[in-house]
């Protein structure tokens, strides 16, 4: 602890103060002026015509670590460390000289680099600033748990799994600053810590079930126990979630490959939407981490893309990540997703979710509903790859969601100019609520659950706090996708859960159009008449 710690009291630190803490100032690396088409990086990354190769190998090592030696011992350094060093991250310069502005990293050659959403060394925890991709890399050093709330709260980071992730080092960076502090001030430090982090993103699900993980191991250990007794418990906690976002991810890409085609003739036709990717995951995605597992099994593989208005997130952070994965993807207006849907342009719709009801409703990304509703319409699947952590039992269904907006500047100004009048009033919303009876699935670390929602989802979260966390299976064992008809004892995933194989109509067989580019006529198919689902959608 350095000497201008010592001595605050908690109202010094801002995160038991009325006032809201102001993020760290970035460490940015401008764009090179002599080559605008090579966009810098602030981390130095491996060598372009050797990205796929470390790319493929980085995440298959992590996961190998942890399927045959075990995670712990194989990720000593937090598994987004290793994932950094693997995909080309470095550990960067001194953060209190990039926050002084004395130590500007060197701009590094290419394009800017695919790498870990954030970094954590002893006392300081470094973020992307999401906002900034894809043109530029800027990282933002964190060295209290105020400062992680105020990045949490503006936005710098995006998607309910990395949230909580982030927000756990954000408690542990508060303990780690006030170890050596009076018990007053550390309990009162690290209540005011825990509540600005709640309130910086309350309807982020995983968020607040990692924040109750965090609470409960202080608690396991003594409110007023020695500060250093408070951080090594708290750090161990901290490791813990880390580690099972890794697994728990990793499980839903083989569960959620599980259960998609492979075409013979032509690609597999994905829609993705929302914080999906690394980004929004942590060290593996989510519903990206499905599209990950297929190309590493050597199946063809195109992605559609949503822009993601008014803050553009499909097309500035699906498709960046995308495109440094080598994955063929096309972006689309918001508004030419229905009609992309609608011609059978699509197999699957794959999305995230911030919160899932009890009864299958689900908070995500706005444009989630009106994606699931045209998919509903047209028969396309629609699934939804979350851990369980993502899960809220206490929430009967979708009204008891909380809402979240983000600023209205995003639609005030666009480029410089505001395509509104003054006059007008503007609502920006950040989620919306899908009704459970337009989702065909949940993907998740158990495997595949199946409606009826308010038996599956209960009696998954149920199996998985009695097994633990999910690790990785043995060489030659088959993943598991699970339903609500699961029976207990059956082998195969922690819980019983037995291997489901797909359903003979769970994909759209009828060919599809050629990808963009290649000139091929495909007719629309034949228009069923639809039947009215539960929730009222279809018919006439």
């Amino acid at each position: 602890m350095s000497d201008r710690d010592r001595g605050q009291t908690p109202d010094e630190r801002g995160p038991a103060t009325g006032q809201p803490p102001t993020p760290p100032a970035p460490a940015s690396t401008p764009l090179a002026p002599s080559a605008p088409p090579a966009l810098p990086s602030a981390t130095v990354g491996v060598d372009i015509g050797r990205r796929s190769f470390f790319r493929s190998f980085g995440r298959e090592a992590v996961q190998a670590a942890a399927q045959f030696v075990g995670a712990a011992a194989a990720l000593q350094r937090g598994p987004l460390a290793a994932t950094g060093q693997l995909l080309g991250a470095t550990g960067g310069s001194d953060p209190l000289s990039q926050l002084l502005g004395l130590d500007e990293p060197a701009p590094a050659s290419g394009p800017v680099q695919l790498g870990p959403p954030y970094r954590y060394r002893e006392g300081e925890l470094t973020l992307v600033d999401q906002r900034r991709l894809p043109h530029e890399r800027v990282e933002v050093t964190c060295n209290t748990g105020a400062e992680v709330a105020a990045c949490v709260r503006d936005r710098m980071v995006a998607g309910g799994p990395v949230l909580g992730q982030v927000a756990a080092y954000g408690v542990l960076l508060a303990a780690e600053r006030i170890r050596t502090n009076s018990q007053f001030v550390r309990i009162a430090t690290l209540h005011g810590t825990i509540n600005a982090l709640r309130s910086a993103r309350a309807s982020s699900r995983p968020m607040a079930a990692a924040l109750d993980r965090m609470v409960a191991a202080w608690q396991r250990v003594g409110e007023d126990a020695p500060g250093d007794d408070v951080v090594d418990v708290l750090r161990a906690e901290t490791a813990a979630i880390e580690e099972e976002a890794l697994l728990d991810h990793a499980a839903v890409g083989r569960a959620g490959a599980e259960i998609l085609p492979t075409p013979t003739d032509r690609h597999l036709q994905v829609l993705l939407h929302g914080p999906v990717g690394t980004l929004g995951g942590g060290a593996l995605g989510t519903a990206l981490e499905v599209v990950q597992r297929l190309g590493v099994e050597g199946r063809d593989v195109h992605a559609w893309v949503p822009e993601g208005r008014p803050g553009l997130d499909g097309a500035r952070l699906v498709a960046f990540e995308l495109a440094r994965l080598d994955v063929r993807h096309t972006v689309i207006a918001d508004a030419a997703a229905a009609a992309v849907l609608a011609r059978g342009r699509v197999d699957v719709v794959l999305v995230t979710a911030e919160r899932i009801a009890r009864n299958g409703d689900l908070s995500a990304a706005v444009g989630t509903y009106p994606l699931a509703a045209v998919a509903a319409r047209h028969d396309v699947p629609f699934y939804v790859c979350a851990p369980l952590a993502a899960v809220d039992l206490e929430a009967a269904d979708g009204w008891s969601f909380l809402e979240e907006e983000r600023p209205v500047e995003e639609l005030a100004d666009l480029h410089g100019w505001r395509p509104a009048p003054l006059e007008s009033a503007l609502h920006n919303p950040v989620l919306d609520v899908t009704p459970g009876a337009l989702v065909r699935g949940f993907i998740t670390e158990l495997g595949v659950l199946r409606p009826p929602f308010e038996v599956s989802l209960p009696d998954a979260v149920d199996r998985r706090a009695r097994s633990g966390p999910v690790r990785s299976p043995s060489p030659g064992s088959t993943p598991a996708a699970s339903g609500a008809a699961a029976s207990p004892g059956a082998g195969g995933l922690p819980g019983g859960a037995r291997p489901e194989a797909p359903a003979a109509n769970d994909l759209p067989a009828a060919p599809q159009p050629a990808l963009p580019g290649e000139h091929a006529a495909v007719a629309p198919p034949e228009p069923a008449p639809p039947a009215e689902d539960e929730d009222g959608w279809g018919g006439g």
